[in-house]
């Protein structure tokens, strides 16, 4: 309500209704400390008000400004009684503008309180301010009203000193914009509960007859200071300021135990200022520093956040370009080459593959650092591990003419329970480095292992017989993006990260690993980390490599960079697969709506509507249209990302670069499936786009060519008279009025059609099908399915005989 009030005036407007409420507050707090002891009163916080009041506005409106505390002042020193109110207010003035004014030169009252230069630089100021201000006070005392000066002097400079450090850091904390914006709401709720336990605190020990329980709000204090930093610490300022000064002048209590006469309430209330000051100067300091480090790891938190989001976007960047790039390569490499242009596309396939291994380290290591790793604890088989191993490096070894051994320590356990990824990963780092560096000779990977209390502790060893390393260079082989020799990046290539991310692997697996080397003589590199015997029966051998031939499909392909449709549409027709195009996620939508499809690749990036919007609103569509298998295509490998696109509805995510196994496995586990007639309405042939109308085509002829083929002429006329007499039972099925017996025909003709190619009589069987279940619209299901019939006669060579009666 307030900011729409404030919204709603000018800044003239603003500007006066900020002054008269600087000059009630001034006025009120000043008539009442003087009111109460006098003018030379202990208690004086009007300055501290006036302070931080101007320290928010602009430095032009400042003389405006003390021109009004001036004429307030006046009056309130005036209805005290002492006739020389005009001359007394232009000390609190000048120690207002000093204050102010340097305040303000230090950097304004955020600079004075984000750092503990800035708090002592301020401390110093409250105190030397107070100086002129006070002996001019004390002066017109003596002079006008024969107070001795000496008193006076100190009277007044306990008052506005101790006045100006209780007061203004809280009230700079609350109105600075830059402190008050670090104040989140569970600070609040949790600040207002732990004040509420001081405030209590507070008014037992003040009203104790001892002195020696002051110190107990101490401890009570800091607890505020650590769990709220500033805010805290100006809060629980505030509670003791407010509870001390009711204790204090009711009287008795801990104060009047401290000082003597017990009597006099203007002592106690300067014990009182003292006191809270110790507790001010005590705290902030603790507070300003607990500030700044919450500050500065939510920065480094905010730092982290972007550079994985620039990490993910440069991942894009990188891996869309590089899917033209490798894609064209694979495409040309199947075309009649030269021997020299076939060297050509090798040395682009290779370079290539460099540059995004490359990318992966260096994604790699970044979710490492992040703290993003996280790790396996499964059953597998050590000797199976070093399989897969041999099988990953021998091509590697062979090329460089390098004997590759592997040793495993006899009777090793038959199972264990860890990580194999992140195992095997650290190997593969270990091994292909020394293969690299190894001219000739042998490298030997050897896995041992030794019994401890709690479980294993397997040690690996991978030994070259290559360069070797200086020993003045292995202490930083460790440390990211650094090689033994900068003139071997040139000569080997590598990004320096793989033995940083191997190191920080086997920590995480808490383990250790170290390396023994002589230039000229190879090297030895090792990693030992614990693991638990594992269950045997719980380990499944690897899964045989799917070689079976992929179905035609037919396939929506999403993406709005045109070579990378061209590649993949290349790709994909390469196998026999029919693809349709979408340059956006708005067309990708419109194209599911109005056909059939055995399966969506879907770009995740692109314009107008993106592929996650995309998906969401296929999936919202009826019936087979929202179950169309869908498989992200996307160049950011952040784990979060991809998390992303399962959530949308994606049923899988396919990495940029595409790489062709890659894609033939995605087409085969999703295309295939979803091109089941039984399930979808369609063989998954060859089918060519749709009509105009969005229908599927009457005829699939590849699907048909290919059946021919595969069967004897006979059988093959046999199944389509057979099917010939299905539909006609089918066309005629609506005059029995037996859902049940039409359903079930329906659903062997959606099969049947599907085999045969006759697309478009598949996809109106389904719809009978469909509307039986449904309970509506069977006698137009029926009419179109009949149409679909006439359509489809004859074009199977024999002719689809229309039965007698």
């Amino acid at each position: 309500m307030w900011a729409a009030i404030g919204g709603a005036l000018s800044p003239r407007a603003r500007f006066a209704l900020a002054s008269a409420a600087l000059a009630i507050v001034y006025f009120v707090t000043a008539a009442v400390s003087m009111a109460t002891f006098g003018t030379n009163t202990p208690i004086w916080f009007a300055n501290a008000f006036a302070v931080v009041w101007m320290l928010q506005v602009e430095r032009r409106r400042w003389p405006a400004l003390l021109f009004l505390i001036y004429i307030v002042d006046t009056a309130a020193i005036a209805v005290t009684g002492s006739g020389s109110a005009p001359v007394m207010a232009l000390a609190d003035v000048a120690e207002i503008f000093l204050v102010v004014s340097l305040t303000h030169r230090l950097g304004g009252g955020r600079a004075v309180l984000t750092s503990v230069s800035g708090l002592a630089w301020f401390i110093l100021l409250c105190l030397g301010a107070a100086i002129p201000s006070a002996t001019w006070g004390a002066f017109i005392l003596w002079w006008a009203e024969g107070v001795e000066f000496v008193p006076a002097l100190q009277q007044w400079y306990r008052s506005a000193a101790l006045g100006l450090l209780v007061i203004c850091p809280p009230l700079l904390i609350w109105t600075t914009p830059e402190l008050r914006a670090r104040i989140t709401p569970t600070d609040a709720r949790r600040t207002a509960v732990l004040a509420l336990g001081l405030a209590a605190l507070a008014a037992l020990v003040f009203s104790q007859g001892s002195a020696a329980y002051l110190f107990v709000t101490f401890p009570a204090l800091l607890l505020l200071v650590w769990s709220s930093g500033l805010f805290g610490a100006s809060v629980g300022s505030a509670v003791l300021l407010a509870v001390g000064i009711w204790e204090t002048l009711a009287g008795g209590g801990a104060m009047a135990t401290l000082v003597l006469p017990a009597t006099d309430v203007a002592l106690r209330i300067h014990a009182l200022q003292v006191y809270l000051v110790a507790l001010t100067l005590s705290s902030l300091p603790l507070a300003v520093v607990l500030t700044n480090q919450r500050e500065l790891s939510r920065q480094l938190c905010t730092v982290a956040e972007a550079r994985s989001e620039f990490l993910a976007a440069m991942s894009h960047e990188i891996r869309t370009p590089m899917t033209g790039v490798l894609g064209i390569a694979d495409l040309l490499e199947v075309e009649e080459l030269t021997p020299r242009q076939r060297n050509y596309v090798h040395s682009i396939r290779a370079s290539g593959r460099h540059l995004l291994n490359i990318i992966n380290d260096i994604l790699d290591f970044s979710r490492i650092e992040t703290g993003r790793i996280e790790l396996e604890h499964v059953d597998f088989s050590v000797p199976m591990l070093l399989e897969e191993l041999r099988s990953l490096l021998h091509p590697l070894a062979a090329e460089r003419g390098v004997e590759l051994r592997f040793e495993l320590a006899p009777h090793s356990p038959p199972a264990v329970k860890g990580d194999p990824t992140r195992i095997k990963q650290v190997l593969l780092n270990l091994a292909a480095n020394a293969i690299k560096f190894t001219d000739q000779g042998s490298v030997t990977i050897a896995v041992s292992y030794e019994h401890v209390v709690d479980g294993l502790i397997f040690r690996f060893e991978v030994q070259d017989t290559g360069i070797g390393i200086a020993a003045d260079k292995q202490s930083e082989l460790f440390t990211p993006f650094t090689q033994a020799d900068h003139s071997t990046s040139r000569r080997y290539g590598g990004s320096g990260l793989g033995l940083a991310i191997s190191k920080r692997l086997v920590a995480a697996m808490d383990g250790e690993i170290g390396l023994r080397s002589s230039l000229g003589s190879g090297s030895l590199f090792w990693f030992e980390i614990p693991l638990q015997a594992g269950e045997a029966t719980n380990l499944t051998a690897p899964a045989a490599k799917d070689c079976a031939p992929i179905a035609p499909c037919r396939i929506l392909v999403a993406e709005d960079v045109e070579l990378n449709r061209d590649i993949v549409t290349m790709m994909l027709e390469r196998d026999g697969h029919s693809v349709v195009l979408a340059e956006d996620g708005h067309e990708a939508l419109a194209h599911v709506e109005q056909s059939a499809f055995d399966l969506v690749l879907m770009d995740v990036q692109m314009p107008r509507m993106d592929g996650m919007e995309a998906t969401r609103r296929i999936r919202m569509l009826p019936g087979a249209a929202g179950q169309v298998p869908i498989v992200a295509l996307t160049a950011n490998v952040m784990a979060i990302e991809q998390e992303k696109c399962l959530k949308a509805g994606m049923n899988a995510v396919l990495m940029k670069p595409i790489e062709w196994e890659r894609l033939r496995a995605v087409v085969r586990k999703f295309g295939a499936r979803i091109a089941d007639p039984d399930r979808h309405g369609s063989s998954g042939g060859e089918a060519p786009e749709a009509d105009e109308r969005g229908e599927p085509p009457v005829l699939v002829e590849p699907t048909f060519a290919k059946l021919k083929a595969i069967l004897p002429r006979g059988r093959l006329k046999s199944h389509i008279e057979a099917f010939d007499a299905e539909v006609e039972v089918l066309a005629k099925a609506g005059e029995s009025g037996d859902r049940s017996a039409i359903q079930r025909a329906a659903h062997k003709i959606v099969s049947e059609a599907g085999s045969l190619g006759l697309a478009r009589l598949s996809a109106r069987a389904a719809a009978v099908e469909a509307a039986c279940r449904d309970k509506g619209g069977l006698g137009a299901a029926l009419r179109r399915f009949r149409e679909a019939a006439g359509d489809s006669r004859g074009l199977l060579g024999p002719p689809i005989r229309r039965k007698a009666g």
